[in-house]
């Protein structure tokens, strides 16, 4: 990510690191990792975790709370994933969608569903003065070494076409002679604050691929995919039934402890 550095102190063979992230004040730390430490480098080390402590204090000391009654803009151009975030909600916030204020659909150029989901929170928040929420989510096939992954939309074309998309994964497992009908989805959820700071967090949910599309329901690739344990597709099951268990409300579940 553009503006992220990477600060490192060690004391007595144990080092933290504060991954930040400038342009969007995204905090994580990873802690904790064994490594040498030297005793010459004690000043630099003292230096060192002043400077994480320092940074780190500064984030955790942001209120980021969302209120009940809040103004939010989803920032996405797809109408089920809107719809599905608005059921998630459940009427909390003042939803409202990219769409709808007619914001870009900015091209999703990050490695990772967390950093596409932080990129397009941060241009709905920074574009609208509001405070945005973004999913970026998408299936993954064991047998296709995790694609279509972040580029699921992208199998769909220009025109949203899923069952063409389906209809492309099919042939790609065929193509493979593999069996493995292993696939998961993933989502990541991330809430910005106009030239603020942003949170993010990541559900999945594992299960098998079945063939031909079974349901109606749902969106994208859920009737294709029959989560872990149950015969039903997404695109089967009724949609409360679905929200309970899916990769977005597992995401949802970690935003609320968050945020809520």
């Amino acid at each position: 990510m553009v503006g992220l550095r990477t600060v490192t102190s060690t004391v007595h063979g144990v080092s933290r690191y504060a991954h930040i992230d400038y342009q969007s004040r995204y905090l994580s730390v990873i802690d904790i990792t064994f490594l040498q430490c030297s005793v010459n480098s004690g000043l630099a080390v003292l230096l060192g975790l002043m400077a994480v402590w320092r940074e780190t204090a500064y984030f955790l000391a942001m209120s980021l709370i969302l209120a009940p009654g809040t103004r939010l803009v989803a920032a996405t151009h797809n109408p089920g994933k809107a719809k599905e975030l608005a059921e998630l909600l459940d009427g909390r916030f003042d939803l409202i969608a990219a769409g709808a204020l007619g914001l870009p659909e900015p091209e999703e150029t990050e490695a990772s569903f967390v950093g596409n989901a932080l990129l397009k929170a941060r241009r709905a928040a920074d574009a609208s003065g509001l405070i945005a929420l973004a999913d970026d989510s998408g299936l993954s096939v064991a047998a296709l070494d995790g694609a279509p992954g972040i580029y699921s939309a992208r199998w769909a074309g220009p025109s949203k076409d899923f069952a063409m998309a389906m209809a492309k994964v099919e042939e790609r497992l065929e193509a493979t002679g593999s069996d493995d009908r292993a696939a998961w989805f993933t989502c990541a959820l991330a809430v910005a604050w106009p030239n603020g700071p942003a949170v993010v967090v990541e559900g999945r949910i594992d299960g098998v691929l079945t063939f031909p599309p079974r349901g109606g329901r749902g969106f994208g690739y859920d009737p294709i995919f029959a989560p872990e344990g149950g015969t039903l597709t997404f695109g089967e099951m009724e949609p409360a039934a679905k929200d309970a268990i899916s990769h977005r409300a597992r995401a949802f579940t970690q935003l609320k402890a968050a945020l809520f």
